[in-house]
């Protein structure tokens, strides 16, 4: 199996973490680590277009950042209009006023700032923001502008600039070390500021060194990462608060060598599934629609949430998701190439 499916399954497999740990955070504690697997992914990916565009310095920022702006903001302002449209008739003046800011913020592509300066991330207010979930958004597009830029400069200095890669990621990983154990806004800092570069890094790292680290890492790491990353979503390996960064870091790594290894090794673990890959090929869809439905499901409801709420909920979501991918996805961002 090529590289690309091994990734949308992945894609898939994260998403549905996010999804069922927003569902119910009680039974899914762990399910946000679907986010740290979509940094790392992210971290890959980009690395891989860079050097594709890099190639053509002449026109890379036109190509890079047209193809960027086209995958990210189509689907991202539906999903703000949606919002706004829905806020308007359900939330409280107070909740609308609010959700104005963070769709402004969103389209701006510094949401997670506006939440910085906001909110802690287990706020109980949170209950009332139904594009909090952006704050990931935001982290993406800083990252997407941040990396071609340290790339095309360190490019024209070194005959390697990939070690810079390896620079950054201890850079941006010392400082959230710090950041964590000497400040007291640690959780804010943590889920919402740059500091978390360091996960798109690792991504990067094994993108441009996928070959020595294939020959370097034994295949059983590869049915370890499989291992861990499971005991970590059934919450039999618990994330201690105390080392979230170390344990993160360990985390991204375990994806960067499912990534590289997997289509190297024939194993055990079925990456070819149909519906996770079709989860993995609308999961920014998903992502995106996912927390506002269900943060106005709940905004109405009021109550406890049974069964019947559940499956409503996964209707509504994978319904506006799979029409939100094939009408506005496909129609504004070519995949194929």
């Amino acid at each position: 199996m090529d590289n690309i499916k091994s990734i949308t399954a992945l894609r898939g497999y994260s998403v549905l973490l996010v999804l069922l740990f927003h569902l119910n955070q009680e039974i899914f504690t762990n399910g946000f680590i679907g986010v740290d697997i979509f940094f790392v992914i992210s971290g890959y990916l980009i690395a891989k277009i860079v050097e594709k565009y890099s190639k053509n310095e002449k026109n890379f920022f036109k190509h890079y950042f047209s193809r960027r702006l086209k995958r990210i903001f189509p689907g991202l302002t539906v999903v703000c209009l949606f919002t706004l449209l829905l806020g308007f008739f359900i939330l409280s003046p107070n909740h609308f006023e609010d959700l104005q800011n963070q769709i402004f913020f969103s389209l701006l592509g510094v949401s997670n700032y506006y939440f910085y300066f906001n909110t802690d991330y287990f706020d109980l207010e949170n209950i009332y923001r139904p594009l909090l979930h952006l704050w990931t958004i935001g982290l993406e597009l800083q990252f997407y502008i941040f990396y071609p830029l340290l790339f095309i400069i360190v490019k024209k200095f070194f005959k390697k600039p990939e070690y810079s890669l390896i620079i950054a990621f201890v850079v941006f990983s010392l400082f959230s070390f710090l950041n964590y154990y000497f400040f007291n806004n640690f959780e804010r800092t943590s889920f919402y500021s740059n500091l978390r570069f360091n996960e798109f890094f690792i991504g990067s790292i094994f993108y441009y060194f996928r070959n020595k680290l294939n020959n370097l890492i034994p295949s059983i790491f590869l049915y370890i990462s499989y291992i861990y990353l499971l005991l970590i979503q059934f919450n039999i390996v618990k994330i201690n608060i105390l080392f979230f960064n170390i344990e993160i870091i360990v985390i991204s790594l375990a994806v960067g060598i499912i990534i590289i290894k997997h289509q190297k090794v024939k194993d055990w673990v079925r990456f070819d599934n149909t519906y996770i890959n079709y989860l993995g090929k609308i999961s920014y869809s998903l992502y995106l629609f996912h927390y506002p439905i269900i943060i106005f499901y709940g905004y109405v409801v009021a109550e406890k949430l049974i069964l019947i709420d559940y499956l409503i909920l996964l209707f509504l979501i994978i319904s506006l998701s799979i029409l939100n991918y094939h009408y506005i996805e496909k129609k504004f961002y070519d995949f194929k190439k």
